[in-house]
């Protein structure tokens, strides 16, 4: 039963559109972050008088390569964005599918073949493993998009 629900879930216009979402914050923290690193370096260039220059050389060094993919992950306000469009397409699209089934009778149906308890089972495993299946190809394709974005510049 999880198994249908799961792959009715995934399969659907929803996922594309959310996972594409979901890449799009990722990707403008990328460009948010390079512009900050481009910014840090020209005050390298041109260093002002109030900038401590073996402080600012010294966080230059610091932002390495697997800091700077990891942003995304570890201080980006843009992951706060991230995970707000997840908890609102969670409570949008999944319990509305829910709800869906008791409005239209098909839960009457489901019941009757088997128990509640099952089916409230089955509705929660699937709709854990498709919110895991989402955040899990996002994430992959945001680092994807990081990495290759950055060895071409």
């Amino acid at each position: 039963m999880w198994k249908e629900e799961y792959k009715r879930n995934l399969f659907s216009a929803k996922t594309i559109i959310i996972i594409m979402i979901l890449i799009l914050v990722g990707c403008m923290s990328f460009f948010y972050t390079y512009e900050e690193k481009a910014y840090f370096i020209s005050l390298q260039q041109d260093i002002p008088e109030d900038v401590n220059p073996e402080r600012l050389a010294k966080n230059i060094e610091n932002q390495n390569g697997i800091k700077f993919d990891l942003y995304f992950l570890l201080q980006s306000d843009f992951f706060e964005i991230y995970i707000i469009i997840i908890l609102l397409f969670c409570g949008i699209f999944l319990a509305s599918s829910v709800h869906s089934f008791l409005d239209s009778g098909q839960i009457n149906c489901v019941v009757s073949r088997t128990s509640y308890k099952k089916f409230i089972n089955s509705i929660l495993i699937s709709q854990s493993l498709y919110i895991v299946t989402i955040i899990s190809i996002s994430l992959v394709a945001i680092l994807t998009i990081r990495i290759y974005c950055r060895r071409n510049r």
